[in-house]
């Protein structure tokens, strides 16, 4: 390396430390509104020449322009035709376009919640590394600004939510998350009408805890059982309960508030991140599925009991130990009772055969999760007459570095 290129690299990343510390000095106050505008004036002094903040839609079949003016109107872009769905299925930033576009995803972590647009008349391996980083920071500030502003949420929704998907959607955490250990990703369908499913996890030092559950019922009253359901898990969780005393507990929450009128079945997992020990406790609820080597190797028993909220014995705890590389698919019914038009179940080895051609497909879990879901409600003909959720837990076994 020359003299000249170690003054120009340290140029750019002087520049960009300028820049990125500005975006970060003024975003502390900024209105939400604000938001776009800020990236927008960061990014032309990153030289881009025009640049666009885009949301994914609750559903996840679109991304949606955030106004840069009050009035503005911009085309969603669909995740699965463009450029810039590219960008947001892979988590990597795409070739430029024929626009002389450049999409670079927004992830708060690895959390995918949209993508930036941003127009160079050229750029380098310098450059787009700036751009990912700026698109970080716009991360944060819509993560931030979204704790109390529905500016962003209004965005992502192309349709009015019913009451019982909103209660249902404040409760859910971070769709993915990941460690270099483990991996989580989840998804629920139908986005705006949903009502009785719900999920959650937690990874609190070796332990990642986690949940899928499914109240009776289709109504605001199902959404609320199941809202009982996980706020009284996360208390359990929260006391470092163990799996039978939380199963115990949002038992008892259910019983007391619904008098053995209400039951909520449940799978509820802890998985020992530095072993790969399992440990699972069913209240009624489908078997979970392993997935090893790319395959579907079997479902993991653990006998029954009944659902919480009915009385019964406190069931058993089945284990199982992982392998590193093995994957766990926990799901409500509605994923393989969806039926066709007609009258055809997706079924379970449907849903084998969805797995086994997107890890053939290299797909990221997060992806695999959305194309999954949406595969179900295509299957059902647009329409799910029941929630489909999903959370796949990814055991990636020791990694250099971290033990």
């Amino acid at each position: 390396m020359t003299d000249g290129d170690e003054d120009g690299d340290h140029k750019h990343a002087a520049d960009e430390e300028r820049v990125l510390g500005y975006l970060l000095d003024v975003g502390h106050e900024l209105p939400p509104e604000a938001v776009p505008h800020l990236v927008a004036i960061a990014a032309a002094r990153l030289g881009a020449s025009d640049a666009q903040l885009y949301m994914a839609s609750v559903a996840q079949r679109l991304l949606v322009p955030m106004p840069l003016r009050r009035g503005e109107d911009v085309e969603p872009l669909d995740i699965d035709s463009t450029l810039a769905g590219r960008a947001y299925q892979s988590s990597a930033p795409t070739g430029t376009d024929t626009d002389g576009d450049t999409w670079i995803p927004v992830r708060d972590g690895v959390d995918r919640l949209g993508v930036l647009r941003l127009q160079f008349a050229s750029h380098d391996e310098v450059t787009l590394r700036a751009a990912g980083r700026l698109a970080s920071l716009a991360a944060d500030l819509v993560v931030a600004k979204s704790k109390y502003s529905d500016l962003f949420e209004q965005v992502r929704r192309r349709q009015p939510l019913v009451l019982a998907a909103e209660l249902q959607r404040q409760l859910l955490p971070p769709l993915t998350f990941s460690t270099p250990r483990v991996g989580v990703a989840g998804v629920l369908e139908p986005a705006y009408e949903a009502a009785g499913d719900s999920f959650d996890y937690a990874l609190n030092a070796d332990v990642l805890s986690a949940a899928v559950f499914d109240g009776v019922g289709h109504d605001l009253a199902s959404a609320v059982m199941t809202t009982l359901a996980v706020g009284a898990y996360r208390n359990a969780r929260r006391n470092r309960l163990d799996l039978a005393e939380t199963a115990t507990v949002i038992d008892q929450a259910l019983r007391s508030q619904f008098a053995n009128k209400a039951f909520v079945t449940a799978a509820l997992v802890q998985l020992d991140v530095s072993t790969g020990a399992l440990q699972w406790l069913n209240a009624g609820h489908p078997r979970p599925l392993l997935l090893r080597s790319g395959q579907v190797v079997r479902t993991l028993d653990c006998p029954p009991r009944a659902p919480l909220g009915v009385p019964s014995a406190p069931g058993e705890i089945a284990t199982e130990q992982l392998e590193p590389g093995d994957a766990l698919l926990l799901f409500t019914d509605g994923v393989v009772e969806a039926r066709s038009s007609a009258g055809q179940a997706f079924g379970f080895h449907r849903l084998a055969d969805f797995f086994e051609r997107a890890a053939a497909a290299g797909l990221e879990p997060a992806e695999t999760m959305r194309r999954l879901v949406h595969d179900v409600v295509d299957h059902h003909g647009g329409v799910l007459q029941d929630d489909a959720t999903c959370v796949l837990i990814d055991w990636r076994g020791r990694r250099a570095g971290i033990d």
